[in-house]
């Protein structure tokens, strides 16, 4: 994090990750008994932290991209046309 924040106040950084579906379907699917219960108890707690960790990059300066495979490309993209917009390259 520390050599992170140090970079970001010199370059433009955006922090990719490709959001897993498997643990959003695992929080969602109604219990069937205490291994599904147990599992969607840890996929929450794998989403938590994975949310506090952007949240940390984000007040550090970084751009992060949270976004399925599919839709990469399209975000990335995305991303770059806001950044230019706002004038940080």
């Amino acid at each position: 994090m520390e050599s992170l924040q140090r970079v970001a106040h010199r370059h433009v950084i955006i922090f990719v990750t490709m959001r897993d579906s498997l643990l959003e379907q695992t929080v969602e699917a109604p219990p069937a008994g205490f291994e599904t219960v147990a599992q969607a108890v840890i996929a929450q707690d794998l989403l938590r932290d994975r949310r506090v960790v952007l949240q940390k990059l984000e007040r550090l300066g970084v751009h992060c991209l949270d976004v399925p495979s599919r839709g990469l490309s399209t975000g990335l993209i995305n991303r770059y046309l806001l950044i230019k917009q706002r004038g940080l390259l």
